[in-house]
């Protein structure tokens, strides 16, 4: 069996249900411990400015393609290593459930690895793509005919992973239709913000600000933004271009992501002062 990449340990990047960041320490790839309720946000999501209803795929003959049964065109071990994942089923996936494109790999490979032991797997009889999904629980990739590069990820679920419902983690009130709870609008003006923020070529994530604060609050908010992104105009020119994190004179430490070669930076997480002696 091939064995399963193992990261170095860190701190756990999630959510408790009551919207407390977790202190726990972790190893796995998808950055969550395991033990906290694992919420990638700290307020319930409600109506998700990522969802758009059911995913078409899960219907039992999208788009008009017939579709028959099939047997799982790779084994589970080949999840983790020869199967590719198309740049936009990555951001997909780490739009629906606010997490960095690195975590979004991680839990997509571990729901790959479980489709495949034990998902409903089928064939398009049109274009020979592979739909794996455990429709009952809502979750959905697609390979390609070749069975070599996941092309899309789908869910019905407004927040959570498949990894938290598959260990039995209850919804923080997940709601359908037209009853979908809203977001405040403090923090939906904040996402928004966030949206539309340059950052000096460094895009930040609300994970990143939200870690920043310490606790987001509509009186702290925009103050804390303004505060990185001048942080952030010093540090970039100290960032090396294989570089994935700094650490400021003040001790905090700040992780970043490669959009693209040479195209843009995620600030993924910040990590306050106090808390990097518990970082490797």
């Amino acid at each position: 069996m091939i064995p399963k990449p193992t990261p170095p340990t860190g701190i756990c990047r999630r959510y408790d249900a009551e919207g407390r960041r977790c202190e726990n320490t972790t190893c796995r790839a998808d950055g969550w411990c395991g033990k906290c309720g694992g919420f990638t946000t700290p307020e319930s999501a409600g109506d998700l400015r990522y969802q758009r209803g059911l995913p078409t795929y899960f219907a039992k003959a999208p788009f008009g393609q017939v579709w028959k049964p099939t047997a799982p065109p790779i084994d589970s071990d080949e999840a983790y290593d020869g199967v590719s994942i198309k740049r936009t089923a990555l951001q997909r996936y780490a739009e629906q459930h606010s997490v960095s494109l690195a975590d979004a790999e991680a839990q997509i490979r571990s729901l790959l690895e479980d489709l495949l032991l034990s998902g409903q797997i089928d064939r398009s009889a049109d274009s020979g793509t592979y739909r794996l999904m455990f429709r009952t629980e809502g979750y959905l990739l697609l390979l390609d005919a070749e069975a070599g590069t996941v092309v899309n990820y789908g869910t019905t679920h407004v927040e959570r992973t498949w990894a938290q419902v598959k260990s039995g983690v209850a919804s923080r009130g997940e709601l359908k239709g037209p009853k979908t709870k809203k977001r405040k609008k403090w923090l939906q003006d904040l996402l928004d913000s966030l949206d539309n923020h340059d950052g000096q070529g460094i895009r930040i994530t609300f994970t990143a600000l939200d870690r920043y604060a310490g606790k987001l609050t509509r009186e702290n908010g925009a103050e804390c933004l303004r505060e990185m992104s001048a942080k952030l105009r010093a540090l970039r020119p100290l960032l090396g271009a294989d570089s994935d994190h700094l650490v400021d004179g003040d001790g905090g430490r700040w992780e970043f992501e490669h959009e693209k070669e040479g195209e843009g930076l995620v600030l993924t997480s910040y990590v306050r002062p106090e808390n990097t002696k518990k970082q490797p």
